[in-house]
């Protein structure tokens, strides 16, 4: 039987074990705990003893998105904390829930956002014409 191991402070998923509960118990760190089941770590994460979907980032943001420059683009559900990278340069830490990007010059400009855990981080190219 498959046992998902996670971290008791954050849910994070670490492991999946197969094998006995004895053997899970003697192979799960300290400050972890293990669940019956596989669950996925890129997609889950364990509250109370289940398995919950991660939320993404922007609702969740589109691979591609087209603006005029100077045009505003508000992007919503944002969590505190997430870092903006443009061209793989950071632009700095949300402080907010709320994100607003413009851009000035024509051109493609990849737009990556890293949030916190739990949160799924995603990427878009704007393309500014």
């Amino acid at each position: 039987m498959d046992h998902t191991v996670y971290e008791k402070a954050t849910g994070a998923i670490m492991s999946i074990l197969s094998g006995s509960e004895d053997l899970s118990a003697l192979n799960t760190p300290e400050g972890c705990s293990a669940i019956s089941g596989h669950y996925d770590y890129f997609t889950q994460y364990i509250v109370d003893d289940a398995a919950v979907s991660r939320p993404h980032v922007g609702q969740p943001l589109p691979a591609t998105h087209t603006l005029q420059p100077d045009q505003d683009w508000p992007i919503p559900n944002v969590p505190e904390g997430t870092e903006v990278f443009i061209e793989g340069d950071s632009q700095g830490v949300v402080g907010t829930d709320d994100l607003v990007l413009s851009f000035p010059l024509a051109g493609v400009w990849r737009v990556e956002l890293r949030p916190p855990f739990p949160w799924i981080g995603a990427t878009c190219e704007v393309t500014v014409a």
